[in-house]
């Protein structure tokens, strides 16, 4: 199930890096009806923690039914350092292709997400229906990213990320999301000190400052 948690993380967290206001954006184009609509969210704490939990509230419309040929959805992750580099696709996590239906039908054998059964949510293309589906204030836990893949292909820090869903048949565009990610490691120090000397150093010299603080009073 490592692709279903990387999948649900990098989705609750497409907002941009530079604000902690949440900020979605829908990149449907021409696409005048879309399959989905995004009504309201909200994700916390931001930005992610990798390991830690968040707490997620979500509204969803879906404003048809889903498409007879299934949905194809075409993931595109670049990190951004200096210039935006392509996340590859390594053991099927990164910027991939997926076969969402199919890979839906794993709760066929199983049950759904308990956070989705408590909302009454499904989880299955076949059992999708349209309306408005609200996940209210549900937390789930964010694994450590750096361990998804078999080689380091994800590292804490800013992503772009964009989500293209097209009909599994036809290859129509039925919805697009876009935006930024922010994942720090929660037991990281904030500030210049510990961005010049380390967490390690930099609680050495606070100790040090301690002892030199009871010495001299």
């Amino acid at each position: 199930m490592d692709l279903w948690v990387f999948l649900f993380t990098v989705a609750v967290a497409v907002v941009p890096s530079f604000s902690r206001k949440m900020n979605l954006t829908e990149c449907n184009g021409n696409n005048t009806q879309p399959l989905l609509t995004l009504n309201s969210y909200s994700f916390v704490p931001y930005p992610i923690n990798s390991p830690g939990s968040l707490t997620v509230s979500v509204s969803v419309t879906v404003n048809r039914p889903v498409p007879v040929g299934g949905l194809r959805m075409k993931v595109l992750i670049q990190r951004e350092i200096i210039a935006l580099i392509n996340i590859p696709c390594t053991d099927n996590i990164g910027s991939c292709t997926y076969d969402v239906c199919h890979l839906l039908d794993y709760f066929k054998n199983s049950s759904c997400p308990q956070q989705l059964i408590d909302n009454n949510i499904p989880c299955t293309c076949d059992t999708i229906q349209p309306g408005t589906y609200d996940l209210i204030n549900q937390t789930f836990q964010v694994p450590d990213i750096t361990k998804l893949t078999s080689w380091s292909t994800l590292a804490l820090g800013d992503y772009v990320v964009k989500f293209d869903l097209k009909d599994g048949v036809t290859g129509e565009d039925v919805y697009c999301l876009g935006g930024k990610i922010n994942i720090k490691d929660p037991n990281a120090c904030d500030g210049f000190l510990c961005s010049l000397f380390g967490r390690r150093a930099l609680s050495n010299l606070e100790a040090l400052g301690a002892l030199l603080w009871n010495w001299i009073w």
